[in-house]
């Protein structure tokens, strides 16, 4: 009656591996972070926290890749600080502090390789550099695919808008368009 109320557990090895809900990526940044400071409370949220902080200096020098004005990009990143979600959601243990500091690197990257005036190679470089950081941030979360697919739809309508008649395209994006000819596909 005993065995049949209380099973013996199986060992260890003769079970399933668990299933990869999220990717592995952001547990082993995290990971990294316990590891640094040990396994207690600073241990699990040092490496979130040092992602927030990677995340605040990627948001300021995307919007001053975008606005050309330093006031701007600080007031930008006043408003990321004290916006609640990178260091109130770090010491929570998600995901979502190691998804963002890929994010914002990869699209610090891809609006310097098509505002910035660049040698051709340096362009195809950032370019890769930030399809490099999106697969990153795949790996931390999959919503990294959203960013992706809205990078990808960017980068085909400015080679769209490269290839047609100048009288046609618009000014203020003639530039990037020009950019992202120069890259190619």
């Amino acid at each position: 009656m005993r065995a049949i109320l209380f099973p013996k557990p199986e060992p260890f090895d003769s079970q399933p591996p668990p299933a990869l809900a999220t990717p592995p990526l952001g547990k082993m940044i995290m990971t990294m972070g316990m590891k640094a400071a040990g396994d207690n409370p600073l241990g699990w949220r040092v490496a979130a926290a040092l992602c927030g902080a990677l995340t605040l200096a990627a948001v300021c020098l995307w919007a001053l890749l975008l606005l050309r004005d330093s006031r701007l990009a600080s007031f930008a990143a006043g408003l990321t600080l004290f916006n609640n979600f990178l260091f109130v959601m770090s010491p929570v243990g998600m995901m979502d502090a190691f998804l963002m500091v890929f994010l914002m690197w990869s699209l610090v990257a891809y609006s310097a390789a098509i505002a910035l005036d660049l040698s051709v190679g340096r362009r195809r470089f950032l370019f890769c550099c930030s399809g490099v950081l999106i697969g990153l941030a795949g790996a931390c979360k999959w919503n990294a695919i959203d960013t992706l697919a809205a990078l990808v739809l960017v980068s085909l309508a400015l080679l769209w808008m490269a290839r047609r008649a100048p009288a046609y395209s618009i000014p203020s994006l003639s530039r990037p368009a020009q950019s992202i000819q120069q890259i190619g596909v």
